[in-house]
């Protein structure tokens, strides 16, 4: 997506999809707006740690259904080409 789509989903009522930094801005922000500054650090440390789990998570699942969308794609166009396809040099490393 060039700049000149990326300021029309912005500002336009298109689809904006945020920055990784902008979510974890955002997350940190609520976290410490609930929170006794004594404890901010401790509790920054605990937030940091479970958005870092999260974003992990979100993608490898990701990579996981392109590996499995790359996967059938392959399978797909053997089939056509009256091609056997080969076995596949390893299962997906994702799941």
């Amino acid at each position: 997506m060039g700049a000149n789509e990326k300021h029309a989903a912005t500002y336009h009522g298109g689809e904006y999809t945020p920055t990784t930094a902008v979510v974890h801005s955002i997350y940190m922000t609520a976290w410490n707006s609930t929170v006794d500054p004594v404890d901010q650090q401790e509790v920054q440390d605990k937030a940091r740690d479970e958005f870092t789990r999260w974003l992990e998570t979100v993608r490898a699942e990701a990579k996981a259904e392109a590996w499995d969308e790359c996967d059938d794609m392959w399978d797909a166009a053997h089939s056509l080409n009256h091609i056997e396809p080969w076995d596949h040099l390893k299962d997906n490393p994702y799941k």
